[in-house]
């Protein structure tokens, strides 16, 4: 044991002689042979000798991964033929729709089992739990002051404390190798419910829905299968939905072979059921806008330009951004969802006033839980203008609102031979209008020669009671999202709630077309960012 003492310590803005110690308190470490050590992997392999000191505790654990299957609305029907059996025949329609095949999947999850355990070095640590402790006098220097606080001299203060001791003993450490890899055999399948259990009459019924699991278009989910959460003894095969659109009870999952151990050759295998519970009502509404197509399937110039002269005088093909054109693959979908709620409406009010339920208030609780809320179709779409700096974060300028009735124009869709193409409305949205400044999304001018900008676009189906509506839109709305003074204070919903996620359409402005008035075009931000916009 040895001491040492005089330390330097600072105290009050002073440097002043205080006294410590320093104790060790000996070597406590097992100092018996290490020998080499097998592993328990196949193949016979031998442990680092320098990780298996004292070892202890090998075992075998499973690193845990997913799959991804995406899954998109079912196409196996004609939507023509349906949409006729729903305005005809609901029965007919509901029936053909539970005749296409059932959703299955099958596939393998990858992983790997690794060796684990433990082992021990000797170390050298300062702790009172391991090494005990001791008490030291420190002391320090303390001002006086007199009565009237003027410093008058100062005087020492000592008093015992207890420091942790010094010594060397074993330390337990994990470590790990790679063993093998392996695989999870799976499938699943979503359970087609019962017509008992979902039909015309079912509360929540749709006729866009009669699997009650189905998609609609704009939907999409990542029916994700795991072998295990993270790396384990034991694994926990289980399945998830990512972006779902429906509650689904996924908690039926049985093991067809193997063992859920961690072990070599496992050969796991699992069969999940996916039991869809109910719609979820509480989602924005989904993006079903993709880049524009024409009736043969060619691609089309999402972006429309307005040509115009330049400050030299010289023509410029592509000055200023005009026309935005997208195909909306959900039109025909809710245009017929539309028109089905008016009629279902309809029929339900005949219902009640023919009194086929004869107690009233049952009646009226009956009909009012079983209708669906009529509307028509009244799509709204915000575009957002983004401007994306060379060296800066991307800024938000400008929004434009807009809707199907002004928006979508005349098409040769209909000749088609793709049903997707036929049944999707083309938007053509006006972003530059001299006439009506004050329905562009900029002004002329407006954008910076070789700026890159986007422009992000997103819709609303208004009206649609499968999706998250407006505070105006959803009588229903509770207090704390739409709710006096919540929303007149701004709070509570807005659009980010009910309007989908963006489609991103970027573009670049021309690089000889600027105008800009004096300040904005000298503004030393962007002729900063203009000068260096090459180097990007």
């Amino acid at each position: 044991m040895f001491k040492l003492s005089l330390i330097f310590v600072a105290a009050l803005g002073q440097f002043e002689l205080a006294q410590a110690s320093y104790y060790y308190s000996g070597n406590k470490c097992d100092h018996s042979p290490t020998y080499d050590t097998r592993s328990i992997c196949r193949g016979g392999r031998t442990l680092p000798r320098d990780r298996v000191r004292n070892s202890s505790d090998k075992r075998l654990e499973c690193t845990g991964n997913v799959d991804n299957y995406i899954r998109l609305p079912q196409k196996e029907l004609s939507f023509f033929e349906w949409a006729d059996n729903v305005k005809y025949d609901r029965k007919e329609a509901y029936t053909k729709k539970r005749q296409i095949p059932l959703i299955t999947h099958a596939g393998t999850v990858p992983y790997q089992t690794v060796e684990v355990w433990e082992y021990e070095e000797c170390e050298t640590v300062t702790s009172s739990f391991e090494c005990g402790s001791h008490l030291d006098e420190e002391c320090h220097q303390v001002d006086d002051y007199d009565k009237e606080g003027k410093r008058t001299g100062s005087h020492q203060e000592c008093h015992m404390v207890s420091h942790a001791n010094t010594c060397d003993i074993d330390v337990t450490h994990t470590t790990s190798l790679d063993c093998s890899y392996e695989t999870m055999k799976y499938s699943w399948e979503f359970v087609r419910p019962t017509e008992v259990e979902w039909n015309l009459d079912s509360e929540g019924y749709v006729d866009a829905i009669p699997n009650k699991y189905d998609l609609l278009p704009g939907e999409v989910e990542a029916v994700q299968t795991y072998n295990n959460g993270t790396r384990s003894r034991v694994m926990s095969p289980h399945l998830a939905i990512g972006d779902a659109w429906n509650e689904y009870n996924l908690k039926d999952v049985k093991l067809t072979s193997g063992s859920t151990e961690c072990l070599q050759d496992a050969n796991l295998g699992i069969h999940a059921r996916i039991i869809t519970v109910k719609r979820d009502r509480t989602k924005a509404t989904p993006n079903a806008f993709r880049l524009p197509i024409d009736w043969e399937g060619n691609a089309m110039e999402a972006l429309l330009w307005q040509a115009d002269k330049n400050d030299e005088g010289l023509d410029v093909a592509k000055a200023i951004p005009w026309k935005l054109r997208l195909d909306d693959t959900s039109g025909a979908m809710i245009s017929l969802m539309a028109a089905q709620s008016r009629e279902n409406a309809a029929r339900e009010q005949v219902k009640y006033e023919e009194g086929e339920n004869h107690n009233p208030a049952d009646q009226k609780a009956d009909t009012e839980s079983k209708k669906d809320k009529a509307f028509w179709k009244n799509t709204q779409v915000r575009v957002r203008l983004f401007e994306d700096p060379s060296y800066w974060w991307e800024v938000h300028w400008n929004d434009l609102h807009t809707n199907d009735g002004e928006a979508i124009v005349p098409n040769l869709h209909m000749l088609s031979n793709n049903e997707e193409t036929q049944v999707s409305d083309l938007w053509e949205i006006v972003i530059y209008n001299p006439t009506e400044p004050d329905k562009n999304i900029f002004d002329d001018g407006y954008l910076k020669p070789k700026r890159k900008y986007k422009l992000k676009v997103s819709m609303y189906q208004r009206g649609v009671g499968l999706y998250k509506q407006s505070c105006e839109d959803d009588p229903e709305a509770g207090w704390w999202s739409c709710g006096w003074p919540i929303k007149q204070l701004g709070w509570g919903r807005n659009e980010k709630h009910y309007f989908s996620k963006d489609l991103e359409i970027n573009f670049t402005a021309p690089e000889n077309y600027d105008k800009r008035g004096g300040w904005d075009k000298y503004n030393p931000r962007d002729w900063f960012d203009y000068m260096f916009s090459g180097f990007e």
